[in-house]
């Protein structure tokens, strides 16, 4: 396994070094690896927000403007983590390095430009022409459905490898939605609303392997639940109904990305 390691701006050198040793623990411990991955520190978020536009907009990727810590994309065809550490240190230890070893194994299982240049399924593209939406607006769905299949694969492979632990703060973190809920609630468009939706079922769609965890099967779910009920209201959503739609899943992207559309698409 090879990594090149591009640098933005001042990076300290010691948390340099215990973000690619989090990072690298994940291949060491599921022997599993990319054959080759780059890493980006960047000093601000302006840098990183630049690059990753720079990039989307050169591939001719869809770019929806979110910054997080840290984020993989695989734009070249090969898989690249960005980590912003102004974003990084604003947040506890425990956090970011589970944050790391969810975008490492990104690498590994979406690695290649197919996860990133996906084709708008059928049925999603019949459903934004007979609602006259936008191409955009169809990507922006597209995005995110994308984005919950391939962070529910993540969270799959790390309980498989004995992450849990070290994964369960970045878990706790990302079911923290408050500040979407506000959101959500200062919206009153239908189109609007379905993007922010997604956008917290993605936050659910990272936990949902946790249920089969007994340690944290209970917390998790009743999180889940009064997320869920907060969309009650507008959209037919329910636990058990949500929860079923990943029992079927099989861990095949495409497969996986359909099955899930298609359920949206009932409830939007």
């Amino acid at each position: 396994m090879k990594i090149n390691l591009f640098r933005f701006g001042k990076i300290d050198e010691e948390l340099e070094d215990e973000i690619i040793y989090n990072i690298t623990m994940v291949y060491e411990k599921s022997g599993l690896y990319p054959d080759y991955l780059e890493i980006y520190l960047y000093e601000s978020t302006r840098d990183m927000e630049a690059r990753l536009y720079r990039d989307a907009t050169e591939v001719g990727a869809y770019y929806s403007g979110d910054i997080y810590f840290a984020m993989h994309d695989a734009y070249y065809g090969w898989p690249r983590i960005h980590i912003c550490l102004e974003l990084l240190k604003r947040l506890s230890k425990d956090i970011w390095i589970g944050g790391l070893l969810h975008e490492a194994t990104h690498a590994i299982l979406h690695g290649s430009i197919e996860y990133y240049l996906v084709s708008i399924p059928s049925d999603l593209n019949a459903y934004c022409l007979a609602n006259k939406l936008s191409r955009d607006y169809c990507l922006s769905i597209l995005h995110y459905i994308s984005l919950i299949v391939k962070d529910y694969h993540v969270t799959k492979f790390l309980l498989k490898y004995n992450f849990t632990d070290d994964e369960y703060p970045f878990i706790e973190y990302t079911l923290d939605v408050k500040d979407i809920l506000v959101e959500y609630g200062n919206i009153f468009e239908r189109v609007g609303k379905n993007i922010i939706l997604l956008s917290v079922l993605k936050s659910v769609a990272t936990a949902i392997p946790y249920l089969n965890i007994s340690k944290y099967s209970t917390e998790v779910g009743n999180t889940i639940t009064e997320i869920l009920n907060y969309f009650l209201d507008d959209y037919k959503i329910d636990f058990r109904g949500f929860i079923n739609i990943f029992s079927k899943f099989n861990m095949d992207f495409a497969h996986d990305l359909n099955l899930f559309t298609s359920y949206i698409l009932e409830i939007i």
